[in-house]
């Protein structure tokens, strides 16, 4: 019994030392210690904590770029949660799912997830992760090219938080609604969502969020033509990205800056910054965004 609790004690202990090194990027030691965590769960027979030991190693996974094994612990997640009727985990895996499959470019698989975990939530009338699901869905017809598809699915989401008074879903609504129209060439209103994820993302002192609506502006501003403009936002997307340790967005916004200079002739500015993303991409083996950096 002694050894029980013991081993219970560790478990969420390595579970929430994953959960930290995964917030900050560490995506190899998350790893390490999601595994340990799943073991004793498996030891335990605890199977609520094996499901969420899956979802977090996938996750760890996906973060590290290790698609195929992020997968294979989001299916056992899942696998786990319908075998227990636990609608919140399974609604969670396919939501998971679909994002993993969504990065890997499998868009039509990662639909289907996604309306999978729209049906659970809508059948337990849990609107945060119905709210999750459309925004999701709506970020997957964008990225598929099909705006109009996508716009409807923010629209929807957007109805549902403002009613809830859920600041954070509607700020990924308008960063959605943003991105839809900004590449669909529709520069005025993609702007006016962009500011309005702004203004709320700062106002909440949300810097993660704030800098997504300065990449988006900055993406906005330079389809439009309007280098300057677009280097002012990628600039200050790239300020708050490098203080906040975030690799993700500073390459983001070392590559927009790379994209605006080379548009507006000044390549050598331009390859500057073009180097600067490389380096961070071989640095975290992101062999997609490494292939950006080249072309």
């Amino acid at each position: 019994m002694g050894n029980n609790k013991s081993k219970k004690y560790q478990l969420d202990e390595h579970l929430n030392d994953g959960i930290s090194y995964r917030e900050s990027k560490q995506f190899k030691l998350a790893i390490v210690n999601f595994k340990r965590a799943l073991t004793l769960a498996e030891e335990l027979k605890d199977r609520e904590k094996e499901s969420k030991g899956n979802i977090e190693l996938g996750t760890a996974y996906k973060g590290d770029n290790q698609f195929q094994k992020a997968v294979e612990h989001y299916e056992k997640a899942l696998e786990i949660a319908k075998e227990r009727k636990d609608q919140a985990q399974e609604t969670d895996a396919y939501s998971r799912l679909g994002a993993a499959y969504g990065s890997n470019k499998q868009f039509q698989t990662a639909i289907k997830c996604y309306e999978q975990a729209l049906e659970c939530a809508k059948e337990r009338k849990d609107q945060a992760q119905e709210t999750a699901a459309y925004i999701n869905l709506g970020q997957i017809y964008s990225y598929n090219n099909q705006f109009r598809t996508g716009n409807k699915y923010f629209e929807q989401a957007l109805e549902i938080v403002k009613e809830r008074k859920d600041q954070d879903q509607e700020i990924r609504a308008y960063l959605g609604l943003g991105y839809a129209d900004s590449h669909n060439n529709q520069f005025q209103t993609a702007i006016k969502y962009y500011e309005q994820a702004w203004e709320i993302a700062k106002e909440r002192k949300d810097q993660d969020h704030e800098t997504n609506a300065y990449l988006g502006l900055g993406d906005t501003y330079r389809f439009n033509k309007q280098f300057q403009t677009a280097i002012k936002y990628y600039v200050q997307a790239m300020e708050i990205a490098k203080e906040r340790k975030d690799q993700d967005q500073e390459r983001t916004a070392y590559f927009g800056l790379g994209e605006a200079y080379s548009s507006n002739n000044q390549f050598q500015t331009a390859i500057k910054y073009y180097e600067q993303a490389l380096e961070i991409a071989k640095e975290r083996k992101d062999q997609d965004q490494e292939r950006t950096a080249y072309f």
